[in-house]
């Protein structure tokens, strides 16, 4: 069975089946709002009913590719009207009819799926390189209405072809707001990380060792393909996708894998659109790194156990001296000048 991009595969007869009762009963002129405020639950709880119920959708209507491959008992059991039943009957349809539509619709998915496959790959593929400069964010409107805002000193590669729109995020973070293609996924991919959604809007941060993903609306299929030189000898790793919601953020890094996802406020989501940088816990190493994208001049970690240090704070990116005099304060930090005009940072002499 293929696998979709995110580490999913493609719907089950079962779940197929289910999309198939689905889009019968939306076809039902006096579906009630009870009935479509359920049909939204379902297809939100879970991004396998989304891929599922686009297979439905999109080989319910297409009768005149169906008759090429599909008998006539086949034909008639698509379009035949669903069968009267006991009001306040919640699922009046027999089992059989949707067994046999279903296995009906993965006939001919799978040849349509193929001719289609073969002519998206022939497709020529079109790359963009888009990249910001030091302090410098940029919102950048993509081919298919999405857009894309990328952080000082960022850059990624943007490749969209007739059957997938991927990014890959060079360095730098980026914030996306993708418009809803559940026939073409939209992936990022960052170091080891990817990133797959259909429809949505979320931030990644991949400037230092760790990448973090946060969804601010809707939800995105987050996997890693592994990491190597993992601390237990060496051995290569690997672990599944996770599906993140809006609200939530995880981490991943080369030595760590796929973190667990945590709940975050909204309005830490991309907040360096907005001039501010946060931290949680994070090394003053890190800290540093996404300074550098701001500061005319760099700073320097000149000291191991220094840029260990670990501290939280939320960053004005307009005051940076002002946070650097903080930093001085409040660790044993000395902050030094170079002949070439960069500052380091060295452990404070007693």
């Amino acid at each position: 069975m293929k696998t979709q991009p995110g580490g999913f595969s493609e719907p089950s007869p079962a779940l197929l089946e289910e999309a198939l009762e689905w889009r019968a009963r939306l076809d039902d002129e006096e579906i009630s709002d009870a009935d479509r405020r359920a049909f939204h639950s379902w297809l939100k709880r879970d991004l396998k009913h989304e891929w599922a119920f686009d297979h439905a959708d999109r080989f319910w209507d297409a009768s005149d590719r169906l008759g090429a491959r599909l008998g006539a008992e086949q034909l008639d059991a698509l379009s035949a009207p669903l069968p009267v039943a006991n009001p306040g009957k919640a699922d009046p349809r027999p089992r059989l009819w949707l067994s046999a539509a279903a296995a009906a619709l993965i006939v001919c998915a799978v040849g349509i799926a193929t001719l289609e496959r073969s002519a998206r790959e022939a497709a020529p593929q079109r790359t963009l390189v888009l990249q910001t400069d030091r302090g410098a964010i940029t919102t950048f409107d993509l081919e298919d209405g999405s857009t894309m805002t990328l952080g000082a000193a960022s850059a990624a590669e943007v490749s969209f072809t007739e059957s997938e729109r991927r990014v890959r995020l060079r360095q730098g973070d980026a914030f996306f707001k993708v418009t809803s293609d559940a026939a073409r996924p939209f992936v990022v991919a960052v170091n080891q990380l990817q990133v797959e959604v259909t429809g949505t809007a979320f931030d990644i941060r991949g400037s230092g060792a760790v990448t973090e993903v946060a969804v601010e609306e809707g939800a995105v299929a987050v996997s890693f393909d592994g990491w190597a030189a993992a601390r237990s000898g060496g051995a290569s790793k690997t672990r599944g996708a996770q599906v993140l919601t809006a609200g939530y953020r995880l981490e991943a890094s080369d030595d760590l894998g796929l973190g667990m996802a945590t709940r975050t406020r909204r309005d830490r989501i991309g907040a360096w659109r907005n001039d501010r940088l946060v931290f949680e816990d994070a090394p003053i190493s890190e800290i540093v790194a996404d300074l550098n994208r701001y500061l005319a001049t760099p700073l320097v970690v000149s000291d191991a156990g220094v840029g260990a240090m670990t501290f939280s704070a939320t960053i004005a990116t307009r005051d940076l001296e002002r946070f650097l005099a903080t930093l001085a304060e409040v660790f044993p930090i000395d902050i030094a000048r170079r002949d070439d005009g960069s500052r380091v940072l060295k452990p404070r002499k007693q």
